[in-house]
C-alpha cells in the first residue's frame, strides 16, 4: 500500500476543478465559513443553506458550459457557506432550551433527562495545601434535558447540561432516564484579565448550562431509554467499564489508571501530580486518546491480517472496522475521528493497490470532523492533532525530495548496514519530531504555557517502546474481555512495560531544565507563524523556497522571543484584586516594571489561584514576581505559593513572624518550597518601610514584632496590613484582619485611604462601621467567594464608598497615573 503524495490527475474526481488537493481546499473553505459565522449572528441557517444551494447550481451550470475555473470557485464558495450554515445549526438555541431557565445565580430545580455520556470521576486534589472539606471526589456526566418539574406542572425542555455530583455516582449509566434535584446555573463569564471564557467553551461542546448537587441520592433513576442508539451507547459504556475493571484486576494499583487512560481515554483515576508529570515530560499526548492510538492499533492488526493470509479486501474491511470500533469506544474524540478517517481512506484503496494522497486524506478527515461537530475547529486537541499530521506529511515529502537528490547508497557490511539503519532511525525520528514541534509548539505555548525540552528526546526514545507496550495493552484488553483467564499472558509484560514507562516520565519531569513555564506568544505572532507554515507546507517541492521560508521562520521565532521576553512598563501604578474565589491575591505593578504580589491562595483549590495569577502576570507582560507578601497563616491566602515558586521566578517572600508556625503542615511545605527554589524569606513587621524608585512607598502598619498582646490572638489578627502610597494616593491591604488586630489598627491616627481591601473577605464581624469612619475609602474591595454580605458592607461604608466584590464584578484593577488620576475597572 503506497501512502504518499501522488500527482495523478485521477487521484480524486474533483481534481480537474480544484487542482491536486481538492479535499484540502474544500475543508479550508468549510473552516473559514465556520469561523466567519461567529461574527454574523443575525444570519439564520435557512438563508445560508439557500445561498449554498444557489452556488451549487451555479457550479453545475458552469461545469456544463466547460468553465471549470468558475465552477471550482463557485463550489468552494458553496462549501464556505455550508460551513457557516452547519455552525449556525449546531449552536442554535431552541425556544425551550434549558439555558432560558438558568441564571448565573443558582436556581433549585427538579430536572428529568437522559444520561448522554457515562459518568466519570474527577478525583479530589489532595495534600496539605488543600482544605479538608474540599477533598471530595466529584462525578461528572452529560444530561440531555427533557422536563423541568415545577409547582405549575411539568415543562418540556431541550438542551444538554453538565451534571456535577459530590461523591461517586454508581447507580446510573449511559441512556438511563434520571430525575435530578439540584442547582441549575449558567457558566460565569470570565473573572480575570486574559482568562478563557468557560461558558463559550461549554457551548462549543453543545452544553447549555450546569447542574450540580451535593449527594448521589439526589440523582434518581426513573427509567431506561429504548432503541438501537441508546442500546449501542449503553453497550459501549459497559465495555469501557469492563475494560477498567479488567485493568484493576490484572495490573498493579499504580499502573491500572494509567492503562485506562492510555487505551480507553479514562483519566479519572490519575492523580494531579501524575498528570503534571506527563505534561512536563512532553508525553501528555500519549495519555490523550488520539491518532497515535489508532495508528498503533492498525500496526498491530495489519501484520495479524497478513499472518492469517487475509485478502486485501478482507484486510481493508478489518482495518476500517477496527478504526471505527475503536473510535466508538473512545467516545469519538476529534483526534480519533481524524485518524479513523485517514485509516478508512487508506483501507478503501488497499484492494486496488492505489496510491493515496496523504494531504488529501487529511483534508477528507477535516471535512468529516467539521461536518460532524463544527465547533471542533476551535478545540485545541483537534488543532494539535491535525497540525501534528501536517508536520509529518511535510517532513515525509521533504525527506523524499532530499533522498532523491543524494543518489544511490554504497554497499555496506552486515555490521555497517545495522549501524546505518540505527543511525537512520534516530535521524528520521529526530527530524519527524522536529517537524511536529515546528507545527505544534507555538500553539502549545499559547494554550498551555509549557515548553518541555526533555519531551523532544523522550518522544524519540520512548515511542517505539510505547508502541510495544500499547500492543500488549490492546492484547490484554481484547483477550481479557473474551477469555479473562488468559489475560495474564499479556497483562504481566504489559504491567512491567507500564512501570518502566512511568519511571521514564517521572524522571524526565523531575529534571531541572527538562521543562520551562513560558509566557504565551502574542496573537499577531502566532497568526504570522502559521501563515508562513502554510506557504512552507505547499512549497515543499521547491527546495530553495522551502529553505528560505525555514530561515524566515527562524527569524520570526527570534522576533517573537524578543517581544515575549520584554517586560511591560506601566505608565503609573496598577493594583489588581484577582478573583480566586474565597481567597486572596492582589497584584501590584510598580512604575519601574516590578511586580509585587500580596497573598496567593484559594480555599477551593490552590491550582485555581496559581492559574489565575500566572495568566494575569503574563497577560500584563511580567515574567517574575519581585516580592511576594504573605499576610498570615490561613491556607486560602498562601496555598498557591509553592506552585507559583516552581513555575515563576520569585525574588523574596515577605511574612510576619507569626506565619512561621511549623506545627502547621502547610506552613512547613511552603517554607520547604522556598528553600528548594532558593527564595529567601524575610520577616517584616510594623514600622518597616520600603521605598521603591523615587515615588512608591510600601509600609507595614501591623502587626508589631514582637507583639506581646498578640500571643492570645488567632492567625487572622496577625495579618500583615500593608499601605501602598503613590502620587498622593493610598491603597490599604488588610488580609483577614479582625478582633485584637483590627482593634489595634483602629487605635492609630485616622488614615484617609483611596482603596481599602475589606478585611476577612468582607465578613460583617471584621468590617465594623468604625472602620469605614477611620479609613474613609473611596472604593472598598472584597476578595470574596459566593457568600459575601454586599448590602451590609454598603451600609458600613456609606454612600460615599463604592463597594466592589470580586465574586460579582470579577478582577478589579486600580490604575493610578503619575499625576494622581485614579481609574477603576472591573472585568465584568
Amino acid at each position: 500500500m503506497a501512502t504518499g503524495e501522488t500527482n495523478s490527475p485521477h487521484a480524486l474526481p474533483a481534481a480537474s476543478l480544484l487542482g491536486r488537493q481538492p479535499a484540502v481546499i474544500v475543508a479550508a473553505a468549510l473552516a473559514l465559513g465556520i469561523f466567519g459565522d461567529q461574527f454574523l449572528t443575525g444570519v439564520g441557517p435557512s438563508l445560508w443553506l439557500s445561498i449554498a444551494g444557489l452556488l451549487l447550481i451555479g457550479s453545475i451550470a458552469a461545469l456544463g458550459l466547460e468553465k471549470s475555473r468558475a465552477a471550482g470557485v463557485l463550489l468552494v464558495t458553496a462549501f464556505l457557506v455550508i460551513g457557516a450554515a452547519r455552525h449556525r445549526l449546531f449552536v442554535a438555541v431552541a425556544e425551550n432550551d434549558i439555558q432560558h431557565f438558568a441564571r448565573v445565580t443558582p436556581r433549585l430545580v427538579r430536572l428529568v433527562g437522559v444520561v448522554d455520556e457515562a459518568p466519570w470521576i474527577r478525583r479530589a486534589p489532595q495534600g496539605a495545601m488543600q482544605a479538608r472539606w474540599a477533598q471530595i471526589d466529584h462525578s461528572l456526566c452529560v444530561l440531555e434535558c427533557r422536563t423541568i418539574l415545577g409547582d405549575d406542572g411539568p415543562v418540556d425542555v431541550t438542551g444538554r447540561v453538565r451534571l456535577d455530583v459530590d461523591g461517586h455516582l454508581l447507580h446510573v449509566e449511559t441512556s438511563d432516564i434520571v430525575q435530578v434535584t439540584g442547582w441549575l446555573t449558567l457558566p460565569a463569564p470570565p473573572s480575570n484579565p486574559g482568562e478563557d471564557d468557560y461558558g463559550r467553551s461549554l457551548r462549543r461542546r453543545g452544553l447549555s448550562a450546569l447542574l450540580s448537587t451535593d449527594h448521589p441520592d439526589a440523582v434518581r433513576k426513573v427509567g431506561m431509554s429504548g432503541g438501537i442508539g441508546p442500546l449501542f451507547r449503553r453497550t459501549i459504556a459497559r465495555l469501557r467499564n469492563d475494560g477498567d475493571a479488567l485493568f484493576v484486576r490484572q495490573l498493579s494499583r499504580t499502573n491500572a489508571p494509567v492503562a485506562s487512560a492510555l487505551l480507553l481515554g479514562d483519566r479519572s483515576g490519575l492523580t494531579e501530580e501524575l498528570r503534571e508529570a506527563f505534561a512536563q515530560s512532553g508525553m501528555m499526548h500519549v495519555l490523550a486518546i488520539s491518532g497515535l492510538n489508532v495508528a498503533i492499533l492498525a500496526l498491530l492488526v495489519w501484520p495479524l491480517c497478513r499472518l492469517c493470509h487475509a485478502s486485501p479486501l478482507a484486510t481493508a474491511a478489518v482495518l476500517a472496522g477496527t478504526g471505527i470500533g475503536y473510535a466508538a469506544l473512545a467516545d469519538g474524540s476529534p483526534p480519533v475521528v481524524r485518524a479513523t478517517v485517514l485509516l478508512v481512506v487508506m483501507a478503501m484503496v488497499l484492494p486496488w493497490n492505489r496510491a493515496v494522497s496523504a494531504t488529501n486524506a487529511l483534508g477528507v478527515a477535516a471535512l468529516v470532523v467539521l461536518l460532524w461537530r463544527p465547533t471542533d475547529l476551535f478545540d485545541v486537541g483537534a488543532q494539535l492533532s491535525f497540525l501534528s499530521v501536517a508536520g509529518m506529511i511535510w517532513m515525509g515529502r521533504f525527506r523524499r525530495l532530499d533522498a532523491g537528490a543524494r543518489g544511490p547508497e554504497m554497499p555496506r557490511t552486515f555490521v555497517g548496514e545495522l549501524v546505518a539503519k540505527v543511525v537512520k532511525f534516530i535521524r528520521e525520528s529526530c527530524l519527524l519530531m522536529g517537524a511536529v514541534w515546528l507545527f505544534t509548539l507555538p500553539l502549545v505555548l499559547a494554550r498551555f504555557h509549557l515548553l518541555s525540552i526533555s519531551g523532544l528526546v523522550l518522544n524519540v526514545v520512548l515511542i517505539p517502546f510505547v508502541t510495544v507496550v500499547m500492543w500488549l495493552g490492546y492484547l490484554t484488553l481484547i483477550v481479557g474481555l473474551l477469555t479473562p483467564a488468559a489475560a495474564m499472558i499479556f497483562a504481566v509484560p504489559f504491567d512491567w512495560g507500564l512501570s518502566v514507562f512511568l519511571w521514564a516520565v517521572e524522571s524526565a519531569a523531575s529534571l531541572t531544565l527538562g521543562h520551562i513555564d513560558v509566557p504565551p506568544p502574542a496573537t499577531w505572532w502566532l497568526v504570522g507563524h502559521y501563515a508562513l507554515l502554510t506557504v512552507l507546507f505547499f512549497c515543499v517541492g521547491r527546495r530553495l523556497i522551502s529553505l528560505r521560508f525555514l530561515m524566515l521562520l527562524v527569524a520570526w521565532a527570534a522576533i517573537g522571543l524578543g517581544v515575549g521576553l520584554r517586560t511591560t512598563m506601566p505608565s503609573g501604578l496598577r493594583c489588581t484584586f484577582l478573583a480566586v474565589g474565597h481567597g486572596g491575591a492582589v497584584l501590584i505593578e510598580l512604575p519601574d516594571g516590578r511586580a509585587i504580589l500580596y497573598d496567593a491562595g484559594s480555599i477551593q483549590n490552590p491550582m485555581r489561584a496559581e492559574r489565575v495569577i500566572e495568566t494575569v502576570l503574563w497577560n500584563h507582560g511580567h515574567h517574575r514576581i519581585d516580592g511576594l507578601i504573605i499576610s498570615h497563616a490561613d491556607i486560602d491566602h498562601y496555598n498557591a505559593v509553592p506552585g507559583l515558586m516552581e513555575r515563576i521566578p520569585v525574588g523574596t517572600v515577605f511574612a510576619g513572624r507569626s506565619f512561621l508556625d511549623f506545627q502547621q503542615e502547610p506552613v512547613r511545605e511552603c517554607c520547604d518550597a522556598a528553600f528548594r527554589e532558593g527564595v529567601p524569606i524575610r520577616l517584616v513587621g510594623e514600622g518597616d518601610r520600603f521605598v521603591v524608585g523615587d515615588d512608591v512607598t510600601i509600609r507595614i502598619l501591623h502587626p508589631p514584632d514582637p507583639w506581646d498582646e498578640g500571643s492570645r490572638a488567632n492567625d487572622n489578627a496577625h495579618s500583615l496590613v500593608v499601605l501602598v502610597e503613590y502620587a498622593g494616593r493610598r491603597i490599604l491591604l488588610t488580609g483577614d484582619l479582625e478582633k485584637e488586630g483590627l482593634t489595634r489598627l483602629l487605635q492609630r491616627e485616622k488614615l484617609d485611604v483611596d482603596v481599602l481591601q475589606t478585611p476577612h473577605h468582607g465578613s460583617t464581624a471584621a468590617n465594623p462601621r468604625v472602620l469605614g469612619t477611620w479609613a474613609t475609602p473611596e472604593f472598598a474591595v472584597a476578595s470574596s467567594g459566593r457568600n459575601v454580605p454586599t448590602e451590609e458592607l454598603r451600609n458600613v461604608y456609606g454612600t460615599a464608598t463604592q463597594v466592589i466584590t470580586t465574586f460579582e464584578e470579577g478582577g478589579t484593577t486600580i490604575d493610578i497615573a503619575a499625576d494622581g488620576v485614579m481609574t477603576v475597572d472591573t472585568v465584568r
